[in-house]
């Protein structure tokens, strides 16, 4: 194990790197990745090492990226509820542009939210009833 590990290494981290594009997090994906192997997979032959190491190195990329899209989902919603921008300096009002949509837009008690006529966002039988009156 201890052999294939150091051989793989090296190639491992170069994958990483490329995909992620970030020295650090690379690192840290294929620590992941070998301790996974090591602790789940020791007692499996040689020859199916490569694979699996290959299928978890994968997995574990794909799990970085998961984890980077939440986090950063709850970055942004978390900043504009706080009225504070990431680098911590406070955010200037909204654009007119967001502001004339969310007031073109009322919540029926259905729960869903229907936009003017004349908003691009309107359902599209809206703006065909409204062509034909």
């Amino acid at each position: 194990m201890a052999a294939f590990l150091a051989e793989v290494e090296r190639r491992a981290y170069k994958h990483a790197k490329f995909a992620v594009r970030d020295e650090e997090a690379a690192l840290d994906i294929v620590q992941d990745s070998m301790l996974k192997l090591a602790e789940k997979y020791a007692d499996k032959p040689s020859s199916e090492l490569p694979l699996l190491f290959h299928r978890i190195l994968q997995n574990t990329i794909h799990d970085h990226f998961r984890r980077t899209k939440v986090r950063s989902t709850w970055t942004t919603l978390l900043s504009a509820l706080s009225g504070k921008g990431r680098d911590g300096a406070k955010l200037g009002p909204p654009r007119r542009g967001s502001q004339a949509m969310i007031a073109g837009c009322r919540a029926p008690a259905s729960g869903l939210t229907f936009c003017h006529e004349s908003s691009s966002l309107a359902p599209s039988g809206a703006r065909r009833r409204s062509r034909l009156q």
